[in-house]
């Protein structure tokens, strides 16, 4: 993408360069060419004359007249009187052709050059006109004189004698128009080499000079709020800028990450204890139900709940924190799948016929893998919990193992109500729960898929969760 808005903006700025480049020769060309008709043009007036009579002559000089004849004449004349309009004199190359001008003969001011382009018998032609008053003087031998008025110096004018005459004068451009070809053909050839072999330098300049940003982006995309890794400094000035302002957010960020973690830490190894106390309390009470009424049993059994509750809670916590720190270390084992994985769902085998799910399950036989027992048995009984308290009365929970390559895949489906594509990527949040307004009675806390995506993190196991349709949730581990 900067490659190509470098050759765009490139392209701009060589064709306005060439534009302007071009403009410029032109504009030369026509000073030297226009003043090559200016010279015509004098030449013509100087060699007109007006006798006593009023009569216009044109002192012919082959010099001068020799461009203006032959057989294929490239100059062109025309005299013609203001007052009527009448030609005067025309040169031979003009045959019987109309000299066409865009102007009115007494638009024209006395001394203006007035120059324009026209078609004439397949030609493209430069024309200038000219207007002048020719006088009449006498020398002492009375002989006639014609000057142009800027010439004349003691002129003798006679009212009766009409001497405003226009002079025109073209000029074959064909030349001048080659040469402009020429030099179009030529600035579009050089540009255009120039942006190719731009765009090829440019190409390798970007390449080879935004190579570190590519590894800056591959460093970058593995940083993680649990891989809170250092990026490497390239030698590139404006990049190294960039990637010492990201260390040190990234600096900053594992500090909060640290303070939070251990706080977390130090609250649940806190909390063990008077928890404990609690539930050991409740329950020694709970042993002597003669000495209680029906309220304090009741009081001392949602006591009870509450603890367990928060025991659970406290316990994930702690190994989330120990996750977090890096410190939980599987300890492999062979398992038998499904004696294992049809052990952990017995416990919800009594809450589903009472809440009326449907169940399907399939778990081949003679299949053994070799990971942590107590890791992938506590995420299994996470996700078996999850799909069986969310799944609502008379809803289906499908779930089945199977061999992958050496390992096994673990899928559990179950049955949704309220869940949308957007809450999917909130589900593993710690915390995190569809309704922000949670009853006190509520049996889940939000760290359930947290803790599994974090143990199957341990175990190498890849965690997916999807909606298959609006009303089915599918989670899988796959190792």
């Amino acid at each position: 993408m900067i490659l190509f808005r470098l050759f765009v903006i490139s392209v701009l700025v060589f064709g306005l360069m060439g534009y302007f480049l071009y403009d410029r020769i032109e504009h030369a060309l026509l000073c030297s060419f226009d003043s090559e008709l200016d010279a015509y043009e004098d030449s013509f007036v100087m060699l007109s004359n007006i006798d006593d009579s009023g009569r216009f002559e044109l002192d012919f000089s082959d010099e001068v007249m020799s461009d203006f004849s032959g057989l294929n004449p490239q100059n062109f004349f025309s005299i013609i009187r203001v007052s009527d309009g009448v030609e005067m004199e025309r040169s031979r190359s003009l045959r019987s052709l109309d000299l066409q001008f865009p102007f009115e003969l007494n638009d024209i001011r006395i001394h203006e050059h007035v120059f324009w382009n026209i078609r004439l018998d397949g030609k493209n032609v430069r024309c200038v006109a000219f207007r002048e008053l020719v006088l009449v003087e006498h020398d002492e031998d009375g002989e006639e004189m014609s000057h142009s008025i800027e010439e004349t110096k003691i002129p003798s004018i006679d009212p009766s004698i009409n001497n405003d005459f226009v002079f025109i004068v073209g000029k074959d451009r064909r030349e001048i128009d080659i040469w402009l070809r020429e030099i179009a053909l030529l600035s579009i050839l050089y540009i255009g080499g120039g942006l190719f072999f731009l765009l090829i330098i440019s190409g390798f300049v970007l390449t080879n000079g935004l190579s570190p940003l590519r590894t800056l982006e591959k460093e970058v995309r593995l940083i993680s709020s649990s891989n809170l890794i250092m990026v490497s400094i390239p030698s590139v000035i404006e990049l190294a800028q960039i990637s010492s302002t990201l260390n040190l957010v990234i600096s900053n960020l594992k500090d909060a990450f640290d303070r939070e973690r251990r706080f977390t830490a130090d609250v649940a190894h806190e909390l063990r204890t008077p928890i404990s106390e609690i539930r050991t309390a409740a329950e020694v009470a709970l042993q002597k139900p003669s000495t209680l009424n029906a309220d304090e049993q009741n009081a001392l059994q949602d006591i009870l709940a509450s603890a367990k509750k928060m025991q659970k809670i406290v316990q994930t916590l702690l190994t989330l924190a120990r996750y977090d720190a890096g410190q939980l270390k599987s300890q492999r084992e062979s398992i038998a799948v499904r004696p294992f994985v049809l052990s952990i769902w017995k416990v919800f085998e009594e809450k589903t016929v009472l809440r009326q799910i449907d169940v399907h399950f399939d778990t081949p036989a003679d299949f053994s893998i070799n990971t942590d027992r107590d890791f992938l048995e506590t995420a299994l009984m996470n996700l078996f919990e999850n799909a069986v308290e969310y799944t609502p009365p008379g809803g289906g929970i499908e779930w089945k193992t199977d061999q992958n390559h050496g390992g096994f895949v673990f899928s559990i489906s179950n049955s949704v109500s309220n869940l949308t594509p957007g809450d999917i990527s909130h589900l593993c949040d710690r915390f995190w729960q569809k309704d922000p307004a949670r009853s006190s009675n509520e049996l889940h806390s939000g760290l359930g898929l947290s803790l599994v995506r974090s143990l199957a993190d341990t175990l190498n196991l890849t965690l997916q969760i999807h909606l298959a349709d609006e009303n089915r949730l599918n989670i899988s581990l796959i190792s």
